[in-house]
Parts: C-alpha cells; sequence; structure tokens
C-alpha cells in the first residue's frame, strides 16, 4: 500500500556541500511529480528532531545549486499547504530501524540491507524495486490465517503518525444499534448470543482497528503509547417504520439509541479496557433521517439529500493523513479475543479489497458528511464516554 522511506541527515551535509549526485535529485524529483499525480507510494519519514524538515527549510532559501532551490521549495509548499503530505514524523531518533521503513538514503557506506548510499549510479533502481512491492490496493485472498501478522502490517502502514482517523461504515449503524418492530432499538443480551450476527461483525471490526494502532504503539517509532487515537466512525440508522411514526427524530428517540449504544458496547468487556489501554477513543456520528430535516430544503429534495448522503456512506471510506483509502466490504475479519482485547486465533479473514484512492472527492465527503451541510439530524456518541 505505502512505501516508506528515510533520508539521513548525513545527505543533506552533502547538498550543501554540493556533493550530491544527480540520480538523488531525479529520486526528489519523482517524489513531487508522483504525489502531485495521485500515485504516490513513497512517503518520506522525518526524525523526532525534525531533520528532514528543518534541512529542507534551510536549502530551499540557501542552495546554491538553483535546481536543488526548486525541488526543496516545491517539496515544502506540499508539507505545508496540504492536509495528506508527502511526509509523516517518527517519534524516535532513528526511525530507520523501524520495521516500517522500507529503506534509507545514506551518505555513508551501505549499513543493512535497507540502507542505499546517496550517490549509488542504481539508487533509483534500487528504491523502484522496493516501491514495486507495493500494489495499489491488495486483496484479503491473498493472505491465510497463518499470514494474519502480515495483512496487519499492510493494513498498518495506512494509520502510521495518524492520531486523528475518519471511516465511513455504511452497515455499522444497524450493527451496533439493532431493530425490530417488536422490541424497537434492541439490546443484546450476551456476548455468546451475537456470535454469528451482523453485531459481532460490528465488533470484530473495531478490534481489529484496535489491534492495528497497538501493533503501531508497541513498536514505539509512530505513536507514542500516551497520546490518544481518535477513530471518527460516520454512519446511519435507516429504519422507515421509524419515520412513519415519528416525522422529526426528537430528543427522546435519540436517548433510546444512545441508551442502546451505552449497554451493547458493554456487552464485550474487553472492547472498553482495550480502547482504554491504548489510548483510543470511538466518535460514533450516526444519520439518522426524518421528514422535518433542515426545512431550508424543498421536501422533494430531502430524498435526494438522503440518497447522496447514503451513497458517500456506502464507499466505505477511510481518511487519514496519509492519504484516502477504500475498504470494500463491511465483514473483515472473524476472531478469538483474550481478556486483552488482542486476537489470539484468527477463525476467518473475509474476502475485502484495500485500495488507496487519490482526494479528489474528499470536498464532497467534508461538507456532506464531516461538516453536515445539509444539516441531517445526528446522533453523536463517544465511547468510552
Amino acid at each position: 500500500m505505502i512505501c516508506y522511506g528515510y533520508i539521513n541527515k548525513s545527505v543533506f551535509e552533502k547538498i550543501k556541500n554540493e556533493e550530491i549526485s544527480d540520480d538523488f535529485l531525479k529520486f526528489f524529483n519523482s517524489l513531487i511529480e508522483d504525489y502531485d499525480d495521485g500515485n504516490s507510494s513513497i512517503i518520506i519519514v522525518d526524525d523526532l528532531k525534525n531533520s528532514f524538515l528543518n534541512n529542507i527549510i534551510i536549502l530551499s532559501r540557501s542552495a546554491k545549486n538553483l535546481r536543488v532551490r526548486a525541488l526543496f521549495e516545491s517539496m515544502l509548499t506540499r508539507i505545508k499547504n496540504f492536509e495528506v503530505k508527502p511526509m509523516i514524523k517518527s517519534t524516535n531518533k532513528e526511525p530507520n530501524k523501524s520495521n516500517y521503513v522500507d529503506f534509507y538514503i545514506t551518505s555513508e557506506s551501505e549499513q543493512d540491507n535497507k540502507s542505499i548510499e546517496v550517490n549509488d549510479k542504481e539508487l533509483n533502481l534500487k528504491i523502484k524495486k522496493i516501491k514495486n512491492k507495493y500494489k495499489k490496493s491488495i486483496l484479503s485472498n491473498s493472505f491465510r490465517e497463518n499470514k494474519f501478522k502480515s495483512l496487519c502490517n499492510t493494513l498498518e502502514r495506512i494509520f502510521l503518525a495518524s492520531r486523528n482517523i475518519n471511516l465511513l461504515r455504511t452497515s455499522m449503524g444497524e450493527q451496533l444499534v439493532p431493530y425490530n418492530d417488536y422490541d424497537g432499538f434492541s439490546k443484546i443480551e450476551n456476548a455468546g448470543s451475537t456470535k454469528k450476527g451482523h453485531f459481532h461483525t460490528a465488533l470484530s471490526t473495531l478490534y481489529l482497528l484496535i489491534n492495528l494502532v497497538s501493533n503501531i504503539k508497541k513498536e514505539g517509532f509512530f505513536l507514542d503509547e500516551d497520546k490518544e487515537i481518535v477513530f471518527n466512525i460516520y454512519t446511519d440508522i435507516d429504519h422507515s417504520n421509524i419515520y412513519s411514526r415519528n416525522d422529526v427524530i426528537d430528543d427522546e428517540i435519540k436517548k433510546k439509541v444512545i441508551d442502546v449504544l451505552d449497554h451493547n458496547l458493554s456487552v464485550y468487556e474487553t472492547l472498553k479496557k482495550a480502547l482504554i489501554r491504548n489510548k483510543i477513543k470511538l466518535n460514533l456520528k450516526f444519520f439518522i433521517y426524518s421528514n422535518n430535516e433542515n426545512e431550508s430544503l424543498r421536501f422533494e429534495d430531502r430524498s435526494t439529500v438522503r440518497e447522496e448522503i447514503k451513497g458517500l456512506l456506502h464507499t466505505r471510506r477511510l481518511y487519514c493523513s496519509n492519504g484516502s483509502f477504500i475498504i470494500g466490504h463491511e465483514n473483515l475479519i472473524t476472531g478469538i479475543i483474550n481478556n486483552r482485547g488482542d486476537f489470539i486465533k484468527i477463525s476467518k479473514i473475509g474476502t475485502f479489497n484495500v485500495e488507496k484512492i487519490d482526494n479528489i472527492a474528499l470536498e464532497d465527503v467534508k461538507s456532506s458528511i464531516f461538516d453536515n451541510y445539509f444539516g441531517i439530524s445526528q446522533i453523536k456518541y463517544t465511547y468510552p464516554n
């Protein structure tokens, strides 16, 4: 999915002394071109002391070589002005030691199988071979149950250094807050009774997200253990029989939904423990439709707006600081959880694809979903609360 590279600060000393090869400048130019084309699969990692960023700033102003200055000015513009950046920051002084970093460029002779000497004539060829290992999309079928760690490592790359993550999950609302004609919004009796139900599908997704973040934090290079991570999950509850009786989604209905959420999410005691231990917060945001929402819209336009919201939620996109992605299914993984909330046995990896996409449609999602421009009734719920 994403290839991560590190440029040792010693390289910038070479640049300052004009001892850099044209091959490195070609590599740096390709970083910018791929980023602008939306095809970037390489993200540069900065260290704890901001060595990369600080040197980029200095050389964009003072480099004698005008080509170097122009390249670094272009990179700096993209780092400063764009939400998805071609660079992430590590919480470690030596990020090249991270298992997530695929290569690093150094002015010294090759130190290990990840290092590439900056004036190596095969620099671009070596990096291309590493980059080509990562496809724009992955299919879960290529990972068997015994390759669960490999699948996790691939998915974890999406979340490196991201502390605020947005997910569109079209079915999670009805999975977490099931509804039937007899009882209305339903409380789950116990964990054992849900193992074959849709509720368990939603919980399995949440446990998977927790495990991915936990693994990144344990390695200690890209997420501090004591820093909070927030998952903003956007979904909806669409039961027409509710709306036939209630033209307005009033406070009583919202209170019932929250009461059911309080109960259902506490059925699995390990969920709350795992969230607290890993300092993860879930912000669940449910769109819940009514006939009187946003009275500034004509009645016939409200149906169109609802369909737009539902259509965007159904794309199952994920947005974080490393880009935009599509997770092409709701049922991702099934397994046995220990009392810490960790997967100890994988029963089934669902059939799903994960694809990196460009950010062209992000503005529509921001206005319609994140900012709720159309004023659709919404229930906001934070867990643990």
